[in-house]
């Protein structure tokens, strides 16, 4: 008998402590790829998602268990060559739909010292820049690019020093697509021209640095100030491109893990607790 209360009480804590994790991120990720198996299953709760792996002819790109947890390693045969395309992986978040709101974060470790252009991650279309699409890149200069319905902040904002080889990098996005923005706006280092707040905010965090927040205003970038503000629609074909884009010509070299999709806004301790509790091992 004491052995069957003792069985009781401990499922009764399981599901206390599933409880307030859940609550502490709403309905918990739609897509959530951790690569525990040596596999890209999706763990979320939508259904599918399960990660391909293409590779480029020289190879490069494997799921690895090796580790505590595993990961996406895209370290061998990676290049950014038009010639000799670079691999990727790739799976569908049609059952994402049509989101208001919208949170990205993901883990990533540069393994050389510049990767200019490189793709991390493209949700929705091809490539970086077109509708319906939220990616995260690394620019000319080795710093993060942030591109949300075919507009950017390239240029729009200091993300600070170059990110050095073989550190672990935490980055979340969030998007809020009921944010009454003018259609006349730009980020200035941190202010924006017309008063308007932001509708968006970027997180950067290590294993053993809490995040950073910085205030994007994302769809409404010069020189034509393209008013993408709204709802994101993602079609059943969307898809989740990671650490390159469809045509395979902008490969990111190095690691990925631990990448989450919400269908809501997270807040900034919300996002802090997915870097402490998702730190790649």
């Amino acid at each position: 008998m004491n052995c069957i209360r003792s069985l009781k009480h401990s499922v009764l804590l399981l599901a206390a402590s599933a409880g307030l994790q859940m609550s502490a991120h709403g309905a918990g990720p739609l897509y959530q790829y951790s690569f525990g198996s040596g596999k890209g299953e999706n763990t979320g709760s939508a259904k599918g998602g399960r990660l391909e792996i293409i590779n480029s002819p020289r190879g490069g790109v494997t799921i690895s268990a090796s580790d505590a947890e595993g990961l996406l390693d895209l370290t061998a045969g990676q290049a950014y060559q038009k010639a000799d395309p670079a691999g990727a992986a790739v799976g569908s978040v049609g059952d994402l739909g049509t989101v208001e709101g919208l949170t990205v974060a993901f883990w990533f470790k540069p393994t050389q010292e510049r990767n200019s252009n490189a793709r991390l991650v493209v949700l929705g279309g091809a490539d970086a820049g077109e509708p319906n699409t939220v990616s995260v890149t690394i620019s000319g200069s080795g710093r993060l690019n942030l591109y949300v319905n075919g507009a950017d902040t390239t240029n729009l904002i200091d993300l600070g020093s170059e990110f050095e080889p073989d550190v672990w990098y935490f980055v979340a996005f969030t998007y809020d697509g009921t944010s009454p923005e003018s259609t006349r706006s730009k980020l200035q280092q941190g202010a924006t021209t017309d008063g308007n707040g932001k509708n968006g905010q970027l997180y950067i965090g290590t294993a053993d640095g809490a995040v950073r927040d910085i205030p994007v205003k994302v769809g409404l970038t010069p020189p034509d100030y393209k008013d993408t503000r709204g709802p994101l629609v993602f079609t059943a074909g969307a898809k989740i491109w990671l650490g390159n884009r469809a045509d395979l010509q902008r490969g990111f070299v190095g690691m990925i893990d631990n990448v989450e999709v919400f269908n809501e806004v997270l807040g900034q301790d919300q996002v802090d607790e997915l870097r402490r509790t998702t730190i790649p091992r």
